[in-house]
């Protein structure tokens, strides 16, 4: 069992098995994402150690990240990986999810030479946005790689609105991770976020 306990489990995995995932493509070149519920669930119930978390982890990209390509199972899994994030506290149950939105997110939402639909795009900039709660949970009580992460990913979903400002100010002066300070500057000046949480035109 995993660190979370039965209720909050009920509560992450909730409504998992009425996706339709069997009607959605997997990475897998003809194939449909019936195997994602099975490998989420076990992400959340059954991966103690580090081992674990990357064996199932790279299970579950394997089924919906592509790189390039938009793949129409992707949006589907975000919102069950953030509400894992938000009940699990061990750091590499938050690295886990988060990378995996993250690789996600590389499909950009607002980028007309990806493939996928524009409804499908907005299917998943909705979940992104969806998943934003969760996202600033991991830059204020993460550490290390995963909270460096998630500041990127919020950038590119909210842009530098005064919430993200907040954050990134307490961020800021509850660490001296050095690493943690330069992807916080790089976002101060780059200008570019929000790109993520945009409409699909």
């Amino acid at each position: 069992m995993g660190s979370v306990d039965e209720e909050m489990t009920a509560w992450v995995l909730d409504g998992l098995y009425e996706v339709p995932w069997r009607a959605l493509c997997s990475a897998r070149p003809g194939a449909n994402a019936s195997a994602v519920p099975d490998l989420i669930t076990a992400l959340v119930t059954k991966a103690k150690t580090l081992e674990d978390f990357w064996r199932l982890r790279r299970m579950l990209e394997d089924e919906v990240i592509y790189e390039g390509f938009f793949i129409q199972a992707a949006p589907y899994v975000i919102p069950f990986l953030a509400r894992w994030m938000l009940v699990d506290e061990s750091e590499d149950a938050r690295a886990t999810a988060i990378g995996i939105i993250d690789l996600i997110s590389a499909d950009d939402p607002d980028d007309p030479d990806d493939s996928g639909t524009p409804e499908e795009r907005e299917i998943l900039r909705l979940a992104l946005v969806d998943a934003l709660d969760a996202v600033y949970d991991v830059i204020a009580r993460a550490s290390g790689p995963s909270r460096r992460q998630a500041i990127t990913l919020a950038y590119g979903i909210d842009g530098m609105t005064p919430r993200l400002v907040e954050a990134l100010s307490e961020a800021e002066t509850s660490s001296d991770d050095e690493a943690l300070r330069e992807v916080i500057a790089y976002v101060r000046r780059d200008g570019r976020g929000g790109h993520l949480g945009r409409p699909v035109d």
